[in-house]
């Protein structure tokens, strides 16, 4: 997890006036079923420009097109929206059935 939020904040930090593509690998579920689901992540800093933004347009796609194992595709320009507990959030709202801890 520490590793995770280091990670996100060093790139998000660099990234504010551009645009950059994340791919990883996050571990879901329960202490009956654990789960490895993947997510994209599209970063927008705050500081990008109309144009920039409409050229990410176009690289999406090109990056869709490699990774096209995923769950979840995050669009974010705020590092709140990356958080691990977020992202985990969104993967298993995006994941369908939830059945919570198991008690037998």
């Amino acid at each position: 997890k520490q590793w995770y939020q280091r990670r996100v904040r060093e790139a998000v930090v660099s990234t504010q006036s551009t645009g950059m593509f994340g791919y990883a690998k996050i571990v879901t579920g329960d202490d009956m079923s654990k789960r490895e689901k993947f997510v994209m992540i599209c970063w927008s800093g705050a500081d990008v420009g109309l144009v920039k933004r409409g050229k990410m347009i176009t690289l999406r796609q090109e990056v869709d097109e490699i990774f096209t194992q995923r769950a979840k595709v995050i669009e974010a320009s705020d590092v709140a929206d990356l958080s691990l507990e977020s992202v985990k959030d969104q993967l298993i709202k995006a994941g369908g059935a939830a059945y919570g801890s198991s008690t037998s």
